[in-house]
């Protein structure tokens, strides 16, 4: 069985009911989340073996989050307990012409306060066939980087596959007072898959701004940029999103390989239920489409179905299976019901 370990830090999400404002009404619904946990939970789904590596406050709610690894079959024998609290975010649903919101509460959290030796990535990384990152990891704290820089070089040597979700958070890096592209540029020299859209990669990864065109030529000539200079690179991945109001949105993905430019067509979704978590249901589509040998376009497909998917589950994590994924990929009639 394919093993996956990624690292990253665990978060309690606290969400207004439905489509309420902040305390609206006198409660918060409260579950976990977290970029890298959201991957490998939905790998994990997929039937994949997974690890998580973080560190989690040593107390109650540093161990239901424990708990809620193993709910997910995430092996949690890879977490550390540290001094700390539990990393928060705060989010507010959208509606029609009203934005979603998420406010963050993280300084100060076990996995951003944990040292970066605490962890013991030899050991970790046996037997593992796949390591996934995000830049977040990179942001959070100098330590947390640090471990990040590590986990990514010991991978490296070891012959294993990174993929690095970029996921650029101005106001984290604005907060640490670090320059994102410092750190992040040379540990594209460990990446053979990066997820990551244009502005993203200009604000974080010294990447001129292309040129006036349309959305998938600019992505093309960054992706060219990126891979020209980090040879190690497979290929560049992005989503592309319309939003029309909060619950009306078309998506679609590309790919750029070093050769060909390849695009999905895209998919609308109407009445959308929660979009949080749907950029890494997408990473833990296209990884698995990777993993069982599919063409570039196949993996865009299957994971842009994903995303799809996540749009209709409340939570962060995309509680889906395969055979469901591939009945939208093969435009099965959602309305049916199943009996």
């Amino acid at each position: 069985m394919t093993v996956i370990v990624g690292f990253g830090e665990m978060l309690l999400r606290l969400k207004s009911p439905g489509a309420e404002r902040f305390f609206q009404s006198p409660q918060l619904e409260a579950t976990f989340g977290g970029a890298e946990f959201n991957v490998l939970a939905s790998l994990s789904h997929f039937g994949y073996d997974t690890r998580l590596v973080t560190a989690l406050p040593a107390q109650s709610i540093g161990a239901a989050a424990r708990t809620e690894l193993q709910r997910h079959g995430i092996a949690p024998g890879f977490v550390v307990a540290a001094p700390g609290r539990m990393g928060l975010y705060y989010y507010e649903a959208g509606s029609n012409l009203r934005g979603a919101q998420v406010i963050y509460d993280r300084e100060g959290s076990a996995f951003a306060t944990a040292a970066a030796g605490v962890y013991s990535w030899s050991g970790v990384l046996d037997g593992a066939d796949w390591f996934h990152v995000t830049g977040i990891s990179a942001a959070v704290s100098a330590s947390s980087a640090k471990a990040m820089t590590e986990s990514m070089a010991q991978a490296a040597d070891k012959n294993i596959p990174v993929s690095l979700d970029l996921n650029y958070r101005k106001h984290l890096w604005d907060r640490a007072g670090r320059d994102a592209a410092s750190v992040m540029v040379p540990l594209l020299d460990h990446v053979t898959v990066l997820f990551a859209g244009v502005d993203d990669a200009v604000a974080c990864l010294d990447i001129a701004p292309p040129p006036e065109g349309t959305a998938l030529e600019q992505f093309r000539t960054v992706a060219q940029q990126l891979m020209a200079r980090h040879p190690r690179l497979a290929v560049v991945v992005a989503t592309f999103r319309e939003a029309r109001s909060a619950d009306d949105q078309s998506i679609w993905a590309a790919a750029y390989d070093g050769t060909d430019l390849l695009v999905t067509e895209p998919l609308v979704l109407r009445d959308i239920v929660d979009r949080i978590g749907a950029g890494d249901a997408f990473v833990a589509g296209y990884l698995h489409g990777t993993f069982c040998g599919r063409s570039i376009l196949e993996r865009l497909a299957f994971a842009l179905s994903a995303d799809a998917l996540k749009h209709s589950i409340p939570g962060d994590v995309n509680l889906v299976t395969i055979p469901e994924v591939k009945a939208v990929m093969h435009g099965h009639d959602p309305g049916r019901v199943k009996r």
